[in-house]
């Protein structure tokens, strides 16, 4: 159906470089999504989130090629810090909104599949990931911008604060990463064979937790 692609096409985003050369380039895991997405697309044609999803990834594709390509040129030492600058800081603002609009039309689509497949714990998950998309993705324009070392700048220990603020940036994101792979792995093994939405929602960790603490609030005589 397309999940099994999506959920390895995120192991090209894995931040893995050697030298400041990326060893996993965002190009192929593009590639591989935008494959899921045609099949999610066939297989939920009312379904125009997963539509709209396929579309972000085509400029996607073309920035993640145009950076690629810069970090080759930089490694070379065939660009200048001049052009570093105003080529790959600008590629590299609208890569970030791209993939942030292109996960908010993948989340809504998931959504808009679990809701119809009466799938509500999955669909609730969705919405969860969605909000914590949002939060990671106005970080990491904050970070990219330069503004929270402006923020930073304003303070009596701007370095100490700023090392926070990065490793604050960073451990969201490997936290959104796993929650989007949690997500997409449950739709792979609940919504990809016919039949499977009627399969059994598994709680996740979350969802026990909101269970154990709702069992001990005090019952309504």
């Amino acid at each position: 159906m397309g999940f099994g692609l999506l959920f390895i096409g995120y192991f090209f985003y894995l931040p893995l470089s050697y030298n400041g050369f990326d060893l996993l380039p965002d190009i192929i895991g593009v590639l591989i999504m935008f494959s899921a997405l045609r099949r999610l697309s066939f297989y939920c044609p009312g379904n125009r989130f997963f539509r709209l999803a396929k579309v972000i990834l085509v400029p996607m594709g073309a920035l993640s090629v145009g950076m690629f390509g810069c970090q080759a040129a930089s490694v070379s030492g065939a660009l200048s810090e001049t052009l570093d600058k105003w080529l790959y800081t600008p590629l590299t603002l609208v890569y970030i909104i791209a993939i942030g609009v292109y996960h908010a039309f993948l989340l809504l689509g998931v959504y808009t599949l679990a809701k119809s497949v009466e799938l509500p714990k999955l669909a609730a998950r969705a919405v969860r990931v969605l909000s914590l998309t949002a939060v990671y993705y106005l970080l990491q324009l904050l970070s990219s911008t330069g503004l929270l070392s402006r923020l930073a700048d304003m303070t009596s220990q701007p370095n100490v604060l700023l090392t926070y603020a990065n490793a604050a940036v960073y451990l969201v994101g490997v936290v959104w990463m796993l929650l989007v792979w949690a997500l997409i792995y449950t739709c792979y093994m609940k919504i990809c064979l016919e039949g499977d939405e009627e399969m059994p929602y598994r709680d996740n960790l979350y969802d026990r937790i909101k269970a154990y603490l709702d069992s001990k609030k005090p019952k309504k005589k």
